[in-house]
């Protein structure tokens, strides 16, 4: 998206007929309206203000600017506190593990000429909250999505990226390394060689996945990121001036459709596929927590997309035999 702001009101004097044109324009990235940020510049402290005054006006008449569609899967805010402080800092991308952690990997390749994906994470155990409950965080360590157009003849260069990958495994010590069905054979084998060949006790396996599994894998991402149990550095590969982190605009661009998980492709995000490693990472290294102590969560929480949309007919339902009872039964 595009935003043009005016420069110059100079009127053209070479040419009387287009005095009414005399507006010199430039685009910018930004959105004309500041993102509020009780920590940002002062226009972005003045909008943080507005929004504490009054959330729900501020939602509809000022946050539609930043919404990437009408019914986003996660919610705006919780997305937001992904990328906040964890442990007391800022977090920042890492380049290798550390004692103690168990990092997992997934990748998810690409034809060569879309995107190339990959994600290190590793889990840990919060403190309990004040119910008495401890649930398991997913820290994101190191992603990296590589573009066609970063390579010499427009296509990705498969060997140059897992030159890259075996490097981060050989820094990470992923106990597991798994890649999406998608055209990963070469990626699977490849890589599964390479850990034999060092004898690294690392698992390389292709991620099947179903329908089915796809939506309890993002419902387990949605709960884990509603409550607070997902973190990651802000990265610096969103090319279009936005002021959100690449993994940040992804996950905003996911969508609701129909009750069904939807991704929209855009040529500046491709397939959203870092969201689908979060996911996969997320499912295997956390789990289910909802179960725990469920009552005393949010609703929002937890509730799954079939039971929303299942509430939303029985209410559909309820107000059309309403309004045939109202009209009918007065006869």
């Amino acid at each position: 998206m595009s935003w043009w702001r005016v420069v110059s009101r100079s009127p053209l004097e070479s040419s009387p007929a287009r005095r009414l044109e005399a507006h010199r324009h430039v685009g910018f990235s930004r959105p004309v309206q500041y993102a509020p940020d009780p920590n940002g510049c002062l226009e972005e402290r003045i909008q943080a203000a507005e929004e504490r005054s009054d959330p729900t006006m501020f939602r509809v008449e000022n946050r539609a600017q930043f919404v990437e569609g009408i019914n986003p899967y996660f919610d705006a805010d919780a997305v937001a506190r992904v990328f906040e402080p964890w442990g007391g800092a800022p977090l920042e991308a890492r380049t290798s593990g550390r004692l103690g952690a168990e990092y997992q990997m997934h990748i998810d390749p690409a034809l060569v000429n879309d995107m190339f994906s990959v994600m290190v994470a590793h889990s840990e155990q919060g403190d309990p909250d004040e119910f008495g409950i401890s649930y398991r965080h997913l820290v994101v360590d190191w992603y990296k999505v590589y573009r066609p157009e970063g390579f010499p003849d427009g296509r990705i260069v498969y060997s140059s990226v897992l030159d890259d990958i075996r490097q981060m495994i050989v820094a990470f010590r992923p106990t597991v390394v798994s890649c999406d069905q998608f055209n990963s054979a070469y990626v699977t084998e490849n890589l599964g060689d390479y850990v034999r060949s060092r004898n690294m006790p690392t698992q390389v396996y292709e991620e099947t996945a179903t329908g089915q599994k796809n939506s309890a894998m993002y419902e387990t991402l949605k709960f884990s990121i509603n409550t607070g149990l997902v973190h990651s550095y802000k990265d610096d590969l969103n090319r279009g001036g936005d002021w959100r982190c690449l993994l940040h605009a992804m996950l905003d661009s996911v969508q609701l459709v129909n009750g069904k998980i939807d991704k929209p492709r855009s040529k500046e995000l491709g397939h959203l596929d870092l969201v689908d490693c979060l996911a996969v990472l997320c499912s295997r290294m956390l789990g289910d927590q909802s179960g725990a102590r469920r009552d005393l969560l949010m609703p929002v929480s937890f509730i799954d997309n079939e039971s929303v949309m299942r509430e939303r007919e029985a209410s559909a339902r309820f107000d059309t035999m309403s309004a045939f009872a109202n009209i009918y039964g007065r006869r």
